[in-house]
């Protein structure tokens, strides 16, 4: 495996008894942390989150996840090293729930830039990388 941070989702017909993750460390190093075990598909997010994009590096398009625990006003701004927005994919008002918004980057160079999501005046920010 060739990248840093992956997520896994996996949907079941019942709920899982137990999480094994790699038991015999074949593939990885360290495992940061499991998350937990949904109930269902309809779960509410707790609190707002801005995961990962993927893939990580990318070349043009890549996905951004990030999930809302109420209905709320959200920007999602594309930044580059000076800060300055080369792209703003949201500004409006969102639902609660889980989202993913793919960015195309066709019209900007290869280099490292942060994707930055503004929740209701809250700012978090993951970088990203686009190798062309």
């Amino acid at each position: 495996d060739s990248l840093a941070y992956q997520q896994f989702q996996f949907v079941t017909n019942d709920a899982p008894i137990d999480v094994q993750v790699d038991p015999d460390d074949w593939i990885l190093k360290h495992i940061d942390r499991v998350t937990g075990i949904a109930d269902g598909e309809n779960e509410q997010p707790q609190r707002f989150e801005l995961a990962q994009n993927y893939p990580n590096p990318f070349n043009p398009t890549t996905t951004i996840p990030f999930q809302l625990s109420q209905s709320a006003n959200v920007t999602l701004r594309i930044v580059d090293l000076t800060g300055r927005t080369v792209a703003e994919l949201l500004n409006g008002r969102k639902p609660a729930g889980s989202h993913e918004i793919e960015f195309f980057a066709g019209n900007i160079g290869s280099g490292i830039y942060f994707y930055v999501l503004t929740v209701d005046g809250v700012r978090e920010s993951r970088r990203m990388i686009l190798l062309k």
